[in-house]
């Protein structure tokens, strides 16, 4: 099946401000398959490739912080409404780092895909 390249915005601009796209896909987070830098880093752009099945399959999140340290927490249609809430109580809340939130979407797709199939046998 032919692949398909995702472009998604990069910023961490060590003063605090943040945009990361988190992708998990059948429990395990999928990393750029190539990125792209500004001189200094601190922005810039990830390029994700995946079949167009597992880009319907899979969850994206995107994690952003301002300077300031205002944070946000944004979702792509697939992500069930209870996961929405977990995430966006770790994120808003509690100020977890991107790793915490990372576990918590793969354990988190991992029991409601378990979930799913209990009920659909």
């Amino acid at each position: 099946m032919e692949k398909v390249i995702k472009e998604f915005p990069y910023k961490n601009t060590r003063m605090g401000g943040l945009m990361k796209y988190v992708i998990i896909l059948d429990g395990r987070q999928i990393y750029p398959s190539s990125t792209r830098r500004s001189r200094s880093g601190s922005h810039g752009s990830d390029y994700y490739t995946l079949t167009p099945d597992q880009w319907a399959k899979a969850w994206i999140i995107i994690l952003e912080r301002t300077n300031s340290g205002k944070r946000n927490i944004s979702f792509s249609d697939n992500i069930p409404q209870e996961a929405r809430e977990e995430l966006t109580n770790m994120w808003l809340y509690n100020n977890s780092w991107i790793n915490d939130i990372v576990q918590l979407a793969k354990a988190l797709q991992l029991s409601l895909s378990l979930k799913n199939k209990n009920q659909n046998q």
